[in-house]
């Protein structure tokens, strides 16, 4: 029989277990909501035909362009899937400030992504190397390209059309490397939130056990089953799809775009099981934290969690 005195200690450690829990949730939930929504996108689906991602947040990159004439000139400077035609009636110029255009979009782009895999605190370190040295690659090449197509005096619409081909062939830049990109932040940032929430499982296994013939014990074990298992495939999958985004070329763009839709599919699906694990430990702190159940096991739960 729990007394008076017993149940005032036990309103005091469920409340106190409560306040703990509620902090962990602020955190964690601050890592799944920036896993859930990238930073930044590039221009929208509309605009590049096959792409995925919405309208860029990012003012450096904003460009104006003339409407195409019936010719088809100028193409969108975001077209990422073809080289751009430059027909024989445009002039040099034109084509020159086209290129520049284009170029300039495609290095604003990576720059902003290359800038958030710097700072991005959920990046491993593994990650976090092999993603900036992709972006810095794609970043010299391109400013390379640009630098070229400025320089050079007399240019032929030949030399141009190489270039625009060299641009989007090349590199893929707004079509494969920037969403592969963003994708792997918000893959990274699963990872961490998965690694938080991991992090408290000894305690809880620890508490469940020290209940071993209580009331309810049995609906503990399941939730704490099922509670490690989405977190165990949230590691796992993602560690494998960063892998996979990492490996990503420009060369095969068709099963690239493919391996980016399916990506952004799985990620959802990862954010939805981080979703569920979250639920399955505010239910285990609710009745871990309940008097038929011991002081030691809520007290070791209260001591992690905060």
């Amino acid at each position: 029989m729990v007394t008076r005195s017993g149940q005032a200690r036990w309103r005091a450690g469920a409340g106190g277990l409560l306040l703990a829990s509620l902090a962990l949730e602020a955190s964690l939930g601050t890592a799944a909501e920036g896993a859930a929504r990238p930073t930044a996108t590039i221009a929208s689906s509309a605009s590049v035909p096959g792409r995925l991602g919405s309208t860029s947040t990012s003012s450096s990159t904003t460009t104006t362009t003339s409407l195409p004439s019936s010719t088809g000139w100028p193409p969108s400077p975001s077209q990422d899937l073809i080289a751009p035609m430059i027909p024989s009636s445009v002039s040099v110029a034109a084509a020159t400030a086209f290129l520049d255009e284009a170029l300039s979009l495609r290095i604003g782009e990576l720059t902003v992504v290359q800038e958030q895999a710097q700072t991005a605190k959920a990046l491993s370190t593994t990650a976090r190397q092999s993603l900036l040295a992709e972006l810095t690659t794609a970043i010299n090449g391109l400013d390379g390209l640009q630098a070229q197509v400025d320089a050079t005096t007399g240019s032929s619409l030949a030399t141009l059309r190489q270039d625009g081909a060299d641009m989007v062939l090349s590199y893929r830049a707004l079509s494969v490397v920037v969403p592969a990109a963003r994708e792997i932040l918000q893959a990274q940032n699963e990872i961490a939130a998965a690694g938080k929430l991991v992090s408290l499982e000894s305690a809880l296994q620890a508490a469940i056990a020290a209940e071993q013939g209580a009331s309810g014990v049995v609906r503990l074990r399941l939730l704490d089953v099922d509670y490690s298992r989405r977190l165990a495939k949230v590691v796992a999958a993602d560690t494998t799809l960063t892998t996979n985004l990492l490996a990503l070329q420009p060369s095969t763009p068709v099963a690239d775009a493919n391996l980016l839709a399916s990506a952004k599919i799985a990620l959802a699906n990862r954010a939805g099981d981080l979703s569920v694990a979250r639920s399955d430990l505010r239910a285990l702190l609710a009745r871990l934290a309940q008097p038929s159940l011991s002081r030691t096991a809520a007290a070791k739960v209260t001591r992690v969690a905060s």
